[in-house]
């Protein structure tokens, strides 16, 4: 049996210019991905609009299209998808309006996560309890409970009664 190689062997036995190569960012290869993908959202969504014979197995198919927009949302974050900073949160605002995930205030999130990653009581990833149980999980991976806290975030920011710790007060506007 071969060993596993760890991410770090595998990145360390690269070439520089193959690691370049992997770190480039390009506004034509972030669009055509983003094309597909908006591509495939739009189809499928039709698809499942007119009724296609067999339509409700596309709802999961179109739910993984929509979710992984949480993908591109979050490399927004980090402004890794296009080489013009400008895209990068275009994109990551409108992922966060589809997604209902307002980019600043994830950006916030996320950035305060890597600060504080798997630190209890500072890393804001750890506030939520994990599903413990085959219902609880159930119940989570629904999407339900997202929506739910989705909504209840987005009231208390338009209120402007979001407490996170994390979040300056220069966001809040």
């Amino acid at each position: 049996m071969p060993a596993k190689t760890t991410h770090q062997a595998f990145l360390a036995g690269l070439p520089a210019e193959a690691k370049a190569g992997l770190m480039r960012r390009s506004d034509r290869a972030g669009l055509l991905h983003l094309a597909a993908h908006g591509g495939l959202i739009v189809l499928v969504g039709g698809l499942i609009a007119t009724g296609v014979p067999g339509w409700p197995l596309l709802l999961p198919v179109q739910g993984l299209l929509l979710t992984f927009l949480f993908t591109l949302e979050h490399e927004c974050t980090h402004q890794t998808p296009f080489a013009r900073l400008w895209l990068s949160e275009v994109v990551g605002r409108l992922c966060g309006l589809v997604l209902v995930l307002p980019f600043q205030w994830f950006r916030y999130f996320h950035l305060a996560h890597h600060r504080f990653t798997n630190l209890a009581g500072l890393d804001p990833e750890l506030a939520a309890p994990k599903p413990a149980t085959r219902p609880a999980w159930l119940w989570h991976i629904s999407g339900l409970p997202y929506w739910g806290a989705q909504m209840r975030l987005l009231v208390r920011l338009l209120a402007g009664r979001e407490q996170a710790s994390w979040l300056p007060a220069r966001a809040l506007p």
